[in-house]
Protein backbone atom coordinates (compact mmCIF):
# COMPACT_ATOMS: atom_id res chain seq x y z
CA UNK A 1 0.00 0.00 0.00
CA UNK A 2 1.34 3.36 -0.85
CA UNK A 3 2.36 6.22 1.79
CA UNK A 4 -0.41 7.89 3.43
CA UNK A 5 -0.22 11.37 4.75
CA UNK A 6 -1.15 12.85 7.51
CA UNK A 7 -0.95 16.02 10.32
CA UNK A 8 2.30 14.85 11.61
CA UNK A 9 3.69 15.06 8.43
CA UNK A 10 2.92 18.97 8.26
CA UNK A 11 5.66 21.49 10.16
CA UNK A 12 4.69 23.25 13.25
CA UNK A 13 2.92 26.24 12.75
CA UNK A 14 3.78 29.49 14.36
CA UNK A 15 0.82 30.61 17.04
CA UNK A 16 -0.99 33.12 15.36
CA UNK A 17 -4.86 33.03 15.10
CA UNK A 18 -4.68 32.04 11.57
CA UNK A 19 -2.80 28.53 12.93
CA UNK A 20 -6.46 26.50 13.10
CA UNK A 21 -7.74 27.82 10.18
CA UNK A 22 -4.41 27.10 7.82
CA UNK A 23 -3.53 23.65 9.77
CA UNK A 24 -6.86 22.37 8.66
CA UNK A 25 -6.70 23.52 4.97
CA UNK A 26 -3.49 21.43 4.88
CA UNK A 27 -4.87 18.56 6.24
CA UNK A 28 -7.83 18.86 3.72
CA UNK A 29 -5.26 19.12 0.72
CA UNK A 30 -3.41 15.97 2.30
CA UNK A 31 -6.45 14.06 2.32
CA UNK A 32 -7.37 14.85 -0.84
CA UNK A 33 -4.63 13.66 -2.31
CA UNK A 34 -4.83 10.59 -0.31
CA UNK A 35 -7.94 10.48 -2.35
CA UNK A 36 -6.71 10.62 -5.38
CA UNK A 37 -4.13 7.93 -5.15
CA UNK A 38 -6.81 5.04 -3.43
CA UNK A 39 -8.80 6.25 -6.47
CA UNK A 40 -6.35 5.20 -9.44
CA UNK A 41 -8.42 2.90 -11.44
CA UNK A 42 -7.04 -0.52 -12.67
CA UNK A 43 -5.24 -0.06 -15.51
CA UNK A 44 -3.91 3.40 -14.87
CA UNK A 45 -0.25 3.51 -16.57
CA UNK A 46 2.41 5.14 -14.51
CA UNK A 47 6.14 6.20 -15.92
CA UNK A 48 9.58 6.09 -13.14
CA UNK A 49 11.68 8.31 -14.50
CA UNK A 50 15.11 7.46 -13.18
CA UNK A 51 15.46 8.69 -10.02
CA UNK A 52 12.57 8.48 -9.16
CA UNK A 53 10.01 6.18 -6.57
CA UNK A 54 8.44 3.06 -8.01
CA UNK A 55 4.20 3.99 -8.05
CA UNK A 56 3.56 1.48 -5.26
CA UNK A 57 5.77 4.00 -2.64
CA UNK A 58 3.24 6.60 -3.43
CA UNK A 59 -0.34 5.30 -4.71
CA UNK A 60 -2.03 2.18 -3.28
CA UNK A 61 -2.92 -0.90 -5.04
CA UNK A 62 -0.39 -3.54 -6.78
CA UNK A 63 1.62 -2.31 -9.77
CA UNK A 64 3.01 -4.78 -12.50
CA UNK A 65 5.95 -3.73 -14.39
CA UNK A 66 5.33 -3.27 -18.02
CA UNK A 67 8.34 -1.94 -19.32
CA UNK A 68 9.37 -5.44 -21.42
CA UNK A 69 6.14 -4.56 -24.00
CA UNK A 70 8.03 -1.32 -25.09
CA UNK A 71 11.71 -2.85 -24.62
CA UNK A 72 14.07 -0.20 -26.83
CA UNK A 73 11.49 1.74 -28.20
CA UNK A 74 12.10 5.75 -28.25
CA UNK A 75 8.68 7.47 -27.93
CA UNK A 76 7.82 10.65 -30.28
CA UNK A 77 4.64 12.91 -30.39
CA UNK A 78 2.17 12.54 -32.64
CA UNK A 79 2.08 14.25 -35.67
CA UNK A 80 4.97 15.76 -38.07
CA UNK A 81 6.52 12.63 -39.76
CA UNK A 82 5.54 10.48 -36.70
CA UNK A 83 3.01 7.15 -37.62
CA UNK A 84 -0.51 8.33 -36.64
CA UNK A 85 -0.97 7.69 -33.17
CA UNK A 86 -2.09 3.48 -32.29
CA UNK A 87 -0.87 2.96 -35.64
CA UNK A 88 2.14 0.31 -34.81
CA UNK A 89 5.76 1.09 -34.45
CA UNK A 90 7.22 2.74 -37.11
CA UNK A 91 10.33 1.68 -38.25
CA UNK A 92 13.49 2.66 -38.08
CA UNK A 93 15.13 4.87 -40.67
CA UNK A 94 17.98 6.73 -42.07
CA UNK A 95 17.83 10.37 -43.66
CA UNK A 96 18.70 10.54 -47.15
CA UNK A 97 22.00 12.58 -47.56
CA UNK A 98 24.74 12.58 -49.63
CA UNK A 99 28.81 12.72 -49.76
CA UNK A 100 31.32 14.03 -52.12
CA UNK A 101 32.74 12.82 -54.74
CA UNK A 102 35.44 10.43 -53.32
CA UNK A 103 36.78 9.55 -57.05
CA UNK A 104 37.48 10.78 -60.82
CA UNK A 105 35.00 10.78 -63.69
CA UNK A 106 38.72 11.13 -65.47
CA UNK A 107 39.31 7.29 -63.97
CA UNK A 108 36.89 5.87 -66.38
CA UNK A 109 34.75 3.51 -63.07
CA UNK A 110 31.17 2.75 -63.97
CA UNK A 111 29.01 5.73 -63.05
CA UNK A 112 31.52 8.49 -63.79
CA UNK A 113 33.53 7.61 -60.18
CA UNK A 114 37.20 6.00 -60.18
CA UNK A 115 37.60 2.03 -59.32
CA UNK A 116 41.48 2.01 -58.69
CA UNK A 117 42.24 2.37 -55.25
CA UNK A 118 45.31 4.83 -56.45
CA UNK A 119 42.61 7.20 -57.78
CA UNK A 120 40.19 7.00 -54.87
CA UNK A 121 40.59 9.81 -51.85
CA UNK A 122 39.99 7.98 -49.09
CA UNK A 123 37.82 9.17 -46.27
CA UNK A 124 39.61 8.99 -43.08
CA UNK A 125 37.04 9.07 -39.44
CA UNK A 126 38.11 11.34 -37.05
CA UNK A 127 37.93 9.82 -33.40
CA UNK A 128 37.72 12.86 -30.61
CA UNK A 129 39.92 15.49 -32.58
CA UNK A 130 36.58 17.50 -32.36
CA UNK A 131 34.62 15.99 -30.21
CA UNK A 132 34.42 12.90 -28.85
CA UNK A 133 33.31 9.84 -31.36
CA UNK A 134 30.62 7.18 -30.22
CA UNK A 135 30.31 4.74 -32.57
CA UNK A 136 27.68 2.02 -32.16
CA UNK A 137 26.03 -0.58 -33.74
CA UNK A 138 22.88 1.80 -33.94
CA UNK A 139 21.72 5.44 -34.87
CA UNK A 140 20.07 6.82 -31.53
CA UNK A 141 19.24 10.03 -29.64
CA UNK A 142 20.84 10.55 -26.49
CA UNK A 143 18.43 8.74 -23.77
CA UNK A 144 18.26 7.23 -20.60
CA UNK A 145 15.77 4.64 -19.85
CA UNK A 146 12.56 4.76 -17.74
CA UNK A 147 10.08 2.44 -16.39
CA UNK A 148 6.57 1.94 -17.22
CA UNK A 149 3.77 0.16 -14.86
CA UNK A 150 0.22 -0.97 -15.18
CA UNK A 151 -1.94 -0.96 -11.78
CA UNK A 152 -3.15 -4.40 -11.73
CA UNK A 153 -5.86 -3.54 -8.42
Amino acid sequence: MGQKFSGTDLPDLESSKDTTAVRKAILDLLDKINQVSDSLPTGFVYTQYPGQPEPAAAFSGTWLNITSLYAGLFFRAEGGNALAFNAGTQLDSLQDHTHDNLGSAAAGGAGGYAQSASNVSQPTVSRGVLAPARFSTETRSINQSVRIWKKSS
